[in-house]
């Protein structure tokens, strides 16, 4: 895994099907969602040591279970996007 940068755009879901395994998880959820974040510096000054916490999550994308590569596109594409753009 790589280290994120500060300011850097990401994103995740906790209901992933391919973080968990690829939907086997549960048979009852047919959709989920992955969320867009910032990384920024932790508070109390410890951001500077270089510790970065997820901010919080602006946009979600959803998905269903059964194709979720379609959602992790859409979601990469947008985390690219606004990192050539330097959003913050």
């Amino acid at each position: 895994m790589r280290d994120p940068q500060m300011w850097e755009w990401d994103y995740s879901g906790e209901c992933d099907p391919l973080k968990r395994g690829g939907g086997r998880h549960t048979a009852s959820i047919r959709t989920f969602s992955l969320g867009i974040f910032q990384w920024v510096p932790k508070s109390g000054g410890r951001g500077l040591r270089g510790e970065l916490k997820r901010g919080k999550v602006v946009k979600r994308i959803r998905g269903y279970v059964v194709c979720p590569e379609e959602a992790h596109a859409e979601a990469q594409m947008i985390v690219d996007l606004w990192n050539e753009e330097g959003a913050k």
